[in-house]
């Protein structure tokens, strides 16, 4: 290949004034390679770096749609020929090209989505050795999942063939796991990808008439890490700000992790860990979202005189929230004012919508409540800033005098701690005794 014919091309691309003289300087970069498609190995260009910035700088947002058709023209022939001399774009190539590819699909125009689609996952990616697709697999989702925002239903079904295409060739195990993880940590993917995880994945009431082999299967694939990386996703997704991402979280925990006894899917403490997010909606109190809360705990479809708080699922759940509040209210950590009384509003607003709830789990947390707060009036005290700490004194003061029963179980709580800790003081006072004898 002339190299000297490449890189003349490129370097006229630098006097480009507008947009508009990059689809010429593209046609004819398109027109070289065409050219000489199977007589040189594109691998080796020497200015094969230039020629990738180059390429995405022409599929900025801002340029037109006829250049965005040819620069993907021209990606094809690149990986296609890379694959064809090589059998891998491993090496050197697939990174390069690939950053230029990811960003565009979800700024692209319909007619260039669905050239994307046929051109460059299906006649190049899906091409790749399954190692290969799995190294750039996070930023082919990441560039996928955004064009589920279109609410285009041509797109969605095209974007859901190759979720399944891809899944089928780099296993169902690596698929969710890196999907799953994108879900965790990047929050623009939460809303679209939340919605392709509520129709695909298997609700648990379909889990539960499955074998054991079967249950086995669909754990290991479509909830891999389930108990780290999935619940943790899911945290985040419900502690979002955007509620109807949030509704889609709870619908999704409600319909596939339900807080059950019999659930085995996930362990005591991940389900605790889903609880202390979804009490941290109160504070929104938002009706769609609070009402979810309530169907999480009490059950979907349960209405409040249908709920025996005695049988066993329900004292196992009650169990199960008093971990989360017991998180939420650790005397250890120090809390900011903001966290502190956004706190109190979550047991405040939870009194409220579950008395009956708040009658047996109020009396075990109250205690550490008047912990956290102590510790935080000492310590603002020390660090001179006595108004704040007047401020949550005052706001644990209303709190407990809203309603009489809060003092009350306030007084138990401390009662029945209090017993706990003469019980270990003996204790260890008996072991010291017994210690010193020998």
């Amino acid at each position: 290949l002339p190299i000297f014919d490449l890189s003349s091309i490129l370097s006229s691309s630098t006097s480009a004034k507008a947009w508009s003289d990059l689809l010429p300087i593209t046609r004819e970069i398109f027109q070289l390679l065409k050219k000489t498609n199977f007589d040189i190995d594109f691998s080796k260009l020497s200015n094969k770096l230039l020629l990738a910035k180059r390429l995405a700088q022409c599929l900025n947002p801002e340029c037109p749609s006829g250049v965005h058709e040819v620069v993907l023209d021209i990606y094809y022939l690149i990986l296609h020929n890379i694959v064809f001399f090589n059998e891998t774009c491993l090496m050197d190539n697939l990174g390069i090209y690939a950053c230029g590819l990811f960003p565009f699909y979800p700024n692209a125009s319909l007619n260039n989505k669905k050239k994307f689609i046929d051109k460059i996952i299906y006649g190049c990616f899906l091409c790749f050795r399954s190692d290969e697709i799995t190294l750039c697999l996070p930023g082919l989702l990441t560039s996928l999942i955004q064009g589920l925002d279109d609410n285009n239903d041509s797109t969605k079904d095209q974007i859901y063939t190759v979720f399944y295409d891809l899944s089928k060739k780099v296993t169902e195990n690596v698929f969710y796991g890196v999907y799953w993880t994108l879900i965790l940590r990047n929050y623009l993917l939460r809303a679209s990808g939340m919605k392709y995880l509520l129709e695909k994945t298997v609700k648990y009431a379909d889990y539960e008439k499955m074998t054991q082999e079967k249950k086995e299967e669909v754990i290991f694939n479509e909830f891999p890490n389930i108990n780290t990386v999935v619940v943790n996703a899911l945290c985040q997704v419900i502690e979002e700000k955007d509620i109807p991402t949030v509704r889609t979280g709870m619908d999704f925990v409600i319909s596939r992790l339900p807080l059950t006894k019999a659930n085995s899917l996930i362990t005591d403490e991940a389900k605790v860990t889903l609880i202390t997010s979804a009490l941290k909606l109160l504070i929104k109190n938002e009706y769609s979202t609070t009402r979810r809360l309530k169907n999480l705990i009490l059950g979907a479809n349960i209405h409040d005189e249908e709920i025996d708080l005695e049988n066993d699922d329900m004292v196992y759940k009650k169990e199960l929230v008093v971990q989360a509040f017991l998180t939420i209210f650790k005397p250890e950590i120090l809390y900011t004012q903001e966290k502190l009384t956004n706190n109190l509003r979550i047991v405040g607003q939870f009194s409220e919508q579950q008395q009956e709830l708040a009658d047996y789990i109020l009396p075990k947390i109250a205690y550490n409540i008047l912990l956290c707060v102590v510790h935080y009036w000492q310590t603002e005290l020390n660090s001179s800033e006595k108004a704040k700490s007047e401020k949550i004194i005052q706001t644990l003061y209303d709190f407990l005098n809203k309603d009489p029963r809060y003092l009350q179980w306030l007084w138990i709580s401390i009662a029945n701690n209090l017993n706990s800790i003469g019980e270990k003081t003996n204790k260890e006072n008996n072991e010291k005794a017994q210690s010193d004898e020998k």
